[in-house]
């Protein structure tokens, strides 16, 4: 049976997974839509969805972090999926750029 800790371990690389995966998929879709149409109504709200989707990949980040100290077994997958949480921060800041080049 596993202990707790073990199931918070796999819950947040579960949670790292997803994380990025939407995040970068939502974002995507965002830019696309703004690049395609150029309505600036797109754009407000991709940046809003920048803003949220940051910090919430910086909570993330920041508990997988503190999991890869807490828990030996499951440390490599920890680290393997918060380095992806890391590959987030320069697609968003390009996003970013994008948005603020073409407003």
């Amino acid at each position: 049976m596993k202990t707790s800790t073990e199931i918070t371990a796999l819950d947040n690389i579960y949670m790292a997974q997803r994380a990025f995966w939407w995040s970068l998929g939502i974002g995507t879709i965002f830019e696309l839509a703004f690049i395609v149409t150029g309505w600036p109504g797109i754009a407000l709200a991709a940046l809003f969805y920048i803003i949220a989707a940051v910090l919430f990949n910086l909570v993330v980040f920041l508990n997988n972090v503190i999991f890869l100290f807490l828990n030996k077994e499951y440390r490599l997958p920890l680290l393997a999926y918060t380095l992806l949480m890391l590959l987030n921060i320069p697609i968003a800041f390009t996003y970013f750029l994008i948005l603020t080049w073409k407003i």
